[in-house]
């Protein structure tokens, strides 16, 4: 049976979902992604304009960390959830200067060998996990222990990993409140990543 503190985290992961669905954080439909379509679209890039849904996001995320690691890493994209939750959980962020447009893999931030380290993504899925960067970041002594994300779209990745919710979960959310038919959430949940 279900105590109060659940029904009360219950009732703040769905205040939650649909704030992110409201700001369009997260989005259902038909979404071309170069050749492919998907029945979803993430902005994340939308986040740092809800900076109470910024913060209420590192709040989720940080029941992800593992209690020995003490930084976080993050590609750009990813770096106004990382720098958030740093704030909220007092850990250091290092991040990547790589972009879209750059090779470069250089790291920013304060950091020295032997740091057990958190890769922050916003989705978590194996066709969106940095190797690159792990292998970089591993190889001037941080030590990649973990991955949280704030939405896994996927259970696979190369190191253990965390999400506070599912991209299945939100869909159900959606649906239970009319905001998404049962053949868009069917869409949804059968939908699975290319991987490269």
């Amino acid at each position: 049976m279900p105590t109060a503190s659940a029904n009360r985290f219950c009732v703040n992961m769905n205040a939650f979902i649909s704030d992110l669905l409201d700001a369009g954080i997260v989005q259902f439909g038909r979404f071309r992604h170069g050749e492919r379509v998907a029945p979803f679209l993430l902005s994340f890039e939308l986040l740092p304009s809800y900076p109470d849904l910024l913060r209420q996001s590192a709040r989720h995320l940080i029941s992800c960390l593992p209690g020995e690691v003490d930084r976080l890493l993050c590609l750009q994209d990813s770096l106004p959830l990382a720098v958030a939750l740093g704030l909220e959980s007092g850990l250091p962020v290092i991040y990547s200067r790589q972009t879209a447009n750059t090779a470069s893999l250089a790291l920013a931030g304060a950091y020295d060998i032997g740091h057990k380290t958190t890769l922050i993504l916003n989705a978590l899925g194996q066709s969106s996990f940095p190797a690159g960067l792990v292998s970089h970041a591993e190889r001037v002594g941080l030590s990649v222990v973990s991955a949280a994300g704030l939405i896994a779209l996927d259970r696979d990745a190369p190191v253990p990993a965390c999400a506070p919710l599912t991209l299945s979960e939100i869909a159900q959310a959606a649906h239970k409140v009319g905001g998404l038919s049962s053949q868009q959430m069917q869409a949804v949940q059968t939908w699975r990543p290319t991987h490269h």
